[in-house]
C-alpha cells in the first residue's frame, strides 16, 4: 500500500508540473528565417534592413533577399526597409511559422532638397569689402614649413596677395 501511495504523487505531481514545461517549451527560442522581394518584379533585395521593434539589433538580407533571425514564438512589429522603397512596419504572430516573406513597393516621390547658404546679407552688412582676417588659431592650423609657423608666409596664403621675389619676405597686396 505505502508504494501505491508513493507513485500515485509521484504521477500526480508529475501530471501538475506538466503544463509548466509545455508553456516554457513553447517560449524557446527558435530561427525564423524569410525573404524581401520587390512587390511588383518578385526579384529579392539584397541589404534589406530588418528591424524588429523592441530588438537592439538589425538583420540585413543576403544576395538572394533571404534573413534569418532567432526569437522567441509570439507576436513581433518587424520593420523592412531599403532604399528607394516603401518601409513597411507589420505586425507578426511568428508561433506557427517559420519563413515569411515580405514584398516592398516601389517608392516614387522624391523628396525635396533645399539649399541656402548660412550667410545670406553678408556682402550688405560688412561695412569692408575685401578684407580678410587671420586669428591666431587659423595661423596655426596652416602647415609649418620646418616645423615653424611663419605669419607672413600665411598672409601670402591669402587672395590678392603675391610674394615679391624668391627667398624674400616682401609681398605685395592688390
Amino acid at each position: 500500500m505505502p508504494f501505491r501511495k508513493k507513485s500515485c504523487l509521484s504521477i500526480f505531481i508529475i501530471l501538475s508540473i506538466f503544463p509548466f514545461f509545455t508553456a516554457f517549451a513553447q517560449n524557446k527560442l527558435s530561427y525564423i528565417s524569410g525573404m524581401v522581394y520587390d512587390k511588383d518584379s518578385g526579384d529579392p533585395l539584397q541589404d534589406a534592413i530588418v528591424l524588429i521593434r523592441g530588438m537592439k539589433e538589425e538583420y540585413g538580407t543576403d544576395k538572394d533577399g533571404k534573413f534569418k533571425i532567432r526569437l522567441y514564438p509570439g507576436n513581433h512589429r518587424f520593420v523592412i526597409s531599403f532604399i528607394g522603397y516603401e518601409e513597411m512596419d507589420t505586425l507578426v504572430n511568428t508561433g506557427n511559422r517559420s519563413f515569411l516573406k515580405f514584398g516592398l513597393k516601389h517608392n516614387n516621390e522624391l523628396k525635396g532638397i533645399v539649399i541656402t547658404s548660412g550667410r545670406k546679407t553678408e556682402n550688405i552688412t560688412r561695412p569692408y569689402m575685401g578684407v580678410q582676417n587671420l586669428s591666431g588659431p587659423e595661423i596655426k592650423e596652416i602647415p609649418a614649413l620646418m616645423g615653424e609657423v611663419d605669419v607672413i608666409k600665411a598672409i601670402q596664403l591669402l587672395p590678392g596677395v603675391q610674394s615679391t621675389s624668391e627667398g624674400s619676405s616682401g609681398f605685395t597686396v592688390r
